[in-house]
C-alpha cells in the first residue's frame, strides 16, 4: 500500500496524467460535437464565446465538466490565491495543461498531494474508459457457432472478440480464415469482392480490383462474376495496379 501511495503522489506522474488528458481533450470534444471551453476564472484572461456543443453523450459532457471544474479551475483558483501565477488561457484544455505544469505546488504539500494525485489518476481512468468504448467496431462476418444467428464485430484495436448472441469468444485471424474457407469457391461481382476484402481485412481499394479486371489479371469466370480466391491471391502477391 505504501508503494502505491508513493507512486500515486509522484509529481511527474500527476503532471503526465493531466497532460495526457489535455492531449485527448479534442477527441472528447469531437464525441459531443463541441470544442470544449467554459467561463473564465476571475483574473484569468478571457476567452471567446463558443457555440454550445451538440450533446451526443451526456456522460461524456459530464466528465468534461468534472475535469474542467473539479481539476483545472479548482486547482487553478488555488494557484491564483496562493501564488502570483496567472494561466496563459482560461480555455480547456490549455488551462488544464497550465495547471499540470505547476504540479509542484500541490505535490510538495503533504496535505494536498494525495488528493491532487488521486484526482488526476481518477479523471485519466475515466477518460481512458470513455475513449476505449468509442473505438470503432468492424464487422467480421456471421458467427460460425452451429445454429447461432449472431453477427460478429471486433474493435479496430483488438485481435479478439465475443459473439453478443451466444457468447462464444473468437480470434480475428481465426474468423477471417473461416470466412475465406466458407466463401473462397464463391463467384462474386467486383463490388462484392471489395466488401469481402473489408471483412477479410485485406486493404485493397475498389479501383485496384477494377484495374485487375481491366488488365485481365482477375479473369471473369462467369458473366460479371470473379473468383474471390483469385482476387485474394492477387492481393497477397501485392500486384497492385493503380
Amino acid at each position: 500500500m505504501s508503494t502505491d501511495r508513493k507512486e500515486l503522489v509522484s509529481g511527474l506522474g500527476v503532471r503526465d496524467n493531466l497532460l495526457w488528458i489535455a492531449d485527448r481533450w479534442p477527441r472528447l470534444a469531437a464525441l459531443v460535437g463541441g470544442t470544449g471551453g467554459g467561463q473564465a476564472l476571475t483574473g484569468m484572461p478571457g476567452c471567446a464565446s463558443i457555440i454550445p456543443p451538440l450533446v451526443v453523450d451526456i456522460e461524456i459532457v459530464n466528465l468534461m465538466d468534472e475535469i474542467e471544474n473539479e481539476v483545472a479551475r479548482y486547482y487553478g483558483h488555488i494557484l491564483m490565491d496562493e501564488t502570483d501565477w496567472t494561466p496563459t488561457t482560461s480555455s480547456m484544455p490549455g488551462l488544464l495543461a497550465d495547471v499540470a505544469r505547476r504540479y509542484g505546488h500541490f505535490t510538495s504539500d503533504p496535505q494536498m498531494a494525495f488528493g491532487f494525485a488521486a484526482d488526476a489518476r481518477e479523471k485519466r481512468a475515466k477518460v481512458e474508459k470513455v475513449l476505449d468504448q468509442t473505438v470503432p467496431a468492424k464487422y467480421v462476418g456471421p458467427c460460425h457457432t452451429a445454429e447461432c444467428i449472431g453477427e460478429l464485430y471486433i474493435r479496430e484495436d483488438s485481435s479478439a472478440g465475443e459473439c453478443k448472441v451466444c457468447g462464444v469468444a473468437f480470434l480475428a485471424t481465426e474468423q477471417r480464415a473461416w470466412i475465406f474457407g466458407r466463401y473462397q469457391e464463391r463467384l462474386m461481382t467486383a463490388t462484392e469482392i471489395g466488401d469481402a476484402f473489408k471483412t477479410l481485412d485485406i486493404n485493397r481499394a475498389p479501383s485496384t480490383i477494377r484495374s485487375w479486371i481491366k488488365r485481365e489479371q482477375l479473369v471473369e469466370v462467369e458473366d460479371g462474376l470473379y473468383s474471390l480466391a483469385d482476387a485474394k491471391a492477387l492481393a497477397e502477391k501485392g500486384r497492385v495496379a493503380a
